[in-house]
């Protein structure tokens, strides 16, 4: 799937380059180019995870569940967004001396939620065998909000503990 999306991206940015006549040589479309491949080296796991959470919203599910406790799908909710927006705070907080927090709370609070709310809105529209639900929103929302509170209190401080013990030496 995130192959399809990055194979997407670059027709899009070539058709968009050649609609609209954008040099590709100019220093604003190799700074787009530049960004992206930044971005892709600071976040990987995170990119992997947002894949992983998109085939798992989208696949056909068998009509005899293996699990049959009532809600499971919310703590799976849960726990997937609690997952990923931690793997979002790790890959930020390793890749950054300091922390915008504008920046942060975009990446890993806004943006999750936005993109859940639109894999719910698909889902509902798009899919005959999957549902709009919006408690799996909440819960989603839940899992970022934990793991703002995760990151925060916890990820944090063991990732300045170690960057200080990495650069002493020791």
């Amino acid at each position: 799937m995130f192959f399809y999306m990055f194979a997407f991206w670059i027709i899009f940015a070539n058709n968009y380059a050649n609609i609209v006549k954008i040099d590709v040589n100019t220093p604003r479309f190799t700074h787009i180019i530049v960004s992206m491949k930044n971005f892709l080296k600071k976040y990987p796991l995170s990119l992997l995870v947002v894949s992983v959470i998109l085939y798992l919203s989208f696949y056909r599910p068998s009509d005899d569940p293996m699990i049959n406790i009532s809600n499971i799908d919310k703590l799976a909710h849960f726990c997937m967004y609690a997952g990923f927006c931690s793997v979002v705070w790790l890959e930020y907080f390793l890749s950054h001396s300091g922390v915008n927090r504008g920046r942060v709370i975009w990446l890993a609070v806004v943006a999750p939620i936005v993109f859940s709310g639109a894999i719910e809105v698909m889902q509902g529209y798009l899919t005959t065998y999957r549902g709009m639900d919006w408690y799996d929103l909440l819960y989603n929302t839940i899992g970022v909000v934990f793991a703002l509170v995760f990151a925060r209190y916890v990820l944090r401080p063991r990732v300045l503990a170690y960057k200080a013990k990495r650069n002493s030496g020791n």
